[in-house]
């Protein structure tokens, strides 16, 4: 009788850990820098020909990706200039041109204002200051794959080589 009264049972609970996490955690790039180490060191011990094709296979994905994405960007940046230019000469829009170019250069300008005040500077040689754009935290994720990339040149290449084919399979 209980089982076929299937609506008496009660719901099983099941514990969520996602509901009490914060959407901001700070500890969130410090995990994802854990796991990064922790994927790389790992293909750091598979034998050569498993890191070739690792590499080889993550790079025709990561090339076939970029191709299918970059496709879609430009076709519609491209529909875009194209139906505003068709729109400006039929006559349904008019385009001040001369203050769309004096907005871009003063946008420009502000821009340049604002990285000259906000990047560190440095004296070379001759006294003259100049602007350096290097990240000098060595802790990065960038930083660790800089160096896995150059410890590892099996995957390194195979990745490049993979991902060049990845872009002519599109």
């Amino acid at each position: 009788m209980a089982s076929s009264d299937k609506n008496s049972r009660s719901p099983a609970i099941i514990p969520s850990r996602a509901v009490g996490t914060p959407i901001n955690n700070p500890n969130d790039e410090h995990n994802v820098h854990q796991i990064m180490e922790r994927a790389l060191y790992e293909l750091t011990e598979l034998s050569p020909q498993k890191q070739a094709a690792v590499g080889g296979l993550s790079g025709i994905a990561a090339g076939y990706c970029f191709a299918k994405a970059s496709k879609a960007v430009a076709f519609t940046i491209g529909a875009s200039i194209l139906g505003l230019a068709i729109a400006t000469q039929s006559g349904y829009i008019d385009i001040h041109f001369d203050r769309l170019r004096d907005t871009a250069q003063q946008q420009l300008n502000h821009i340049q204002r604002a990285a000259r005040t906000t990047l560190p500077t440095t004296t070379n040689v001759d006294g003259e200051e100049i602007e350096t754009f290097v990240d000098q935290s060595s802790n990065s994720i960038t930083d660790s794959i800089k160096h896995f990339a150059v410890a590892n040149l099996a995957i390194t290449s195979s990745f490049i080589g993979g991902f060049l084919l990845g872009v002519a399979f599109e």
